[in-house]
């Protein structure tokens, strides 16, 4: 009987996948350490500085980096998370660099003080014509009871003296009343008459005046329709620009304006795109923001969200 020789190449199978499972698990090791995840700009605040204010802008570096503050209190605020911190030394800048663009709004903001001055004095003028209006109609109803009640007294006067002169004439004691009613008429008449002339005057002054008022409505309708045509379009964001390494600011209509110009910039900084809500801060018009007190809107959130990978 032949002996059977041991086939020595029959390894168990259990042993292979030990040691592919070890070769595996070095290599994941090996990856995780030399191969680190990608960072977001969640993972750690974005630090910045104040670089370049042209004095054209009018505004201290103080009052900027408030600003700057309350635009970055914005985002931490509706995220909960630190996105920015303010580093003198920081490489990353803001700047306020001065062209046409601030220029319009200083012209802009001249030709809005001009129409604000029109305006009020317009309304002072409309509120001048209403309290004459108010005067004139207050004795023009006095003037009119008293009208009725002298022609009353006068018809009767009349009845009684045509009474009278049939009768052939009047008795003494009854002419001496009508004599005394006479002359009080003829008093009442020259009172009557200095209220129509104090009446006349003031159809006269309210006359003036609501020429004043439409000469004015005419000429502030045609400046409103110039500032409408040249302004009255909502702001595109081109204010401002994110360059990768600086916000540059060009334009803002004070302080409230450059906030949300801000705000909007660092959005950017965020590597956020514009979104479609209008009321959003990475909306691309600066038209129905709160400027008051602005806010994220979930789109905002989202977009943030979405960029640093969170659910």
């Amino acid at each position: 009987m032949k002996l059977k020789r041991e086939n020595k190449n029959n390894y168990k199978s259990g042993g292979v996948l030990s040691v592919v499972l070890l070769i595996l698990a070095v290599i994941f090791v090996w990856v995780v350490i030399l191969i680190p995840q990608q960072k977001t700009v969640c993972d750690e605040p974005l630090e910045y500085s104040i670089g370049e204010i042209d004095d054209s802008f009018n505004i201290s570096k103080d009052n900027l980096l408030k600003l700057a503050y309350e635009a970055e209190v914005i985002w931490e605020k509706g995220t909960g998370m630190e996105l920015f911190t303010y580093n003198p030394n920081a490489p990353f800048k803001i700047n306020l660099i001065f062209d046409e663009r601030q220029q319009n709004t200083l012209t802009e903001r001249r030709l809005r003080g001009s129409l604000d001055k029109k305006s009020a004095s317009y309304d002072k003028l409309a509120e001048e014509y209403e309290t004459l209006k108010t005067l004139h109609d207050e004795h023009f109803k006095i003037y009119n009871s008293a009208v009725s009640l002298y022609e009353n007294r006068l018809n009767e006067y009349n009845e009684k003296v045509a009474h009278w002169n049939k009768e052939g004439g009047a008795p003494k004691k009854e002419f001496d009343k009508l004599e005394q009613e006479r002359l009080s008429l003829e008093n009442r008449a020259t009172e009557l008459n200095k209220k129509t002339t104090e009446l006349n005057l003031l159809n006269k002054k309210m006359k003036v005046v609501a020429d004043k008022i439409n000469n004015f409505a005419n000429k502030l309708n045609l400046d409103v329709n110039v500032y409408n045509k040249t302004f009255g379009k909502a702001k595109i964001f081109d204010q401002g620009e994110y360059t990768g390494d600086r916000i540059n600011i060009y334009q803002f209509d004070g302080k409230k304006d450059l906030r949300v110009v801000l705000a909007h910039e660092f959005g950017h900084a965020l590597n956020l795109d514009h979104v479609e809500n209008p009321t959003s801060i990475m909306y691309y018009l600066m038209e129905k923001q709160n400027m008051e007190s602005p806010a994220l809107s979930e789109e905002d959130i989202s977009a943030l969200k979405t960029e640093c990978g969170i659910n």
